[in-house]
């Protein structure tokens, strides 16, 4: 029996666990998924670091819970129940039981959802820039997107790339000054008011068809890869089973404690209806999580 289960290894759920710790709970933290911090090309607002990878940085927070002693296992959840109790059901058919449970799992690449992305994922579609840029080395790829991390991404595949484009289905891009900066000063060609509609080939992808806004014409660009990076979308299914209150975007709701609407459940980053996507309010929020559940599990009033 455990005090606190985390489930999710990114920032909140590492900083969940070492306050976990602290408070002297009996914790399991359970690394669910893939941070999606591992892929951040530059790392610029996290106080402490004037410049870091995200793999980086992911590495400095493992270094750290290690030393607290967290009991860590790498396993994929199936099933949540509640009981008196939570048990924790993974994919080896292993069963955790837990007093209370902090939910941190994060969010994964949002989907354009159109016709060819799922048939040449990994056959010229990516969402990773970090992981794939190299395999792109003089060939033309397509970055669609037009906040922070489609920037950096195809400001990486600058130096690779024999030639990048950018688009974006508004007038003007969504990320910080200093990335806008950046792309403005740079070989990137920037394409505004322009929806992805289709991409095409055979094996590969071979080109890509957008439709221009403005004047709603489709345009069909002769591309090697596509890098998809319009935002993140909540893991958040596993609650679902456990009527934890979910808002219309799939986020978990919680309360200035980072409490759910079930007594013992907690959750924490971007999972959550938090409005501020960032690493530090995903570590804040972790240890907001962490201190609601030692006083939860000591009976204490939040």
């Amino acid at each position: 029996m455990y005090d606190v289960i985390i489930i999710g290894a990114g920032p909140a759920g590492l900083c969940s666990s070492m306050f976990c710790v602290r408070y002297g709970l009996k914790t399991l933290l359970i690394s669910y998924g893939e941070s999606q911090l591992e892929h951040a090309i530059r790392v610029e607002n996290y106080p402490g670091f004037l410049e870091i990878s995200g793999n980086e940085l992911m590495q400095k927070f493992n270094d750290h819970v290690n030393r607290a002693g967290v009991d860590m296992i790498t396993q994929n959840v199936v099933q949540l129940k509640y009981d008196d109790i939570i048990k924790v059901k993974t994919e080896s058919d292993e069963e955790y039981d837990t007093k209370s449970i902090i939910i941190s799992t994060g969010g994964s690449h949002k989907k354009v959802n159109i016709k060819g992305e799922n048939d040449f994922i990994g056959k010229g579609i990516s969402y990773c820039a970090v992981c794939d840029a190299p395999f792109f080395k003089d060939k033309k790829v397509l970055v669609v997107g037009g906040g922070d991390n489609a920037i950096e991404s195809a400001l990486l595949l600058e130096k690779y790339a024999s030639k990048v484009y950018l688009s974006h289905r508004r007038n003007e891009l969504k990320g910080s000054k200093i990335s806008i900066d950046k792309i403005n000063n740079s070989s990137v060609e920037l394409l505004y008011n322009i929806i992805v509609k289709e991409i095409v080939g055979k094996d590969v992808v071979e080109s890509i068809i957008l439709n221009d806004l403005k004047t709603n014409k489709q345009i069909e660009l002769d591309i090697d890869g596509v890098f998809i990076n319009i935002g993140i979308e909540p893991v958040s299914q596993l609650v679902r089973s456990i009527d934890v209150n979910l808002n219309d975007k799939s986020q978990i709701i919680t309360d200035d404690c980072q409490k759910t609407n079930i007594d013992g459940v907690f959750a924490a980053g971007d999972v959550t209806d938090n409005k501020l996507k960032q690493i530090v309010t995903a570590v804040s929020d972790g240890a907001v999580a962490a201190f609601s559940a030692y006083k939860y599990v000591r009976i204490l009033r939040c």
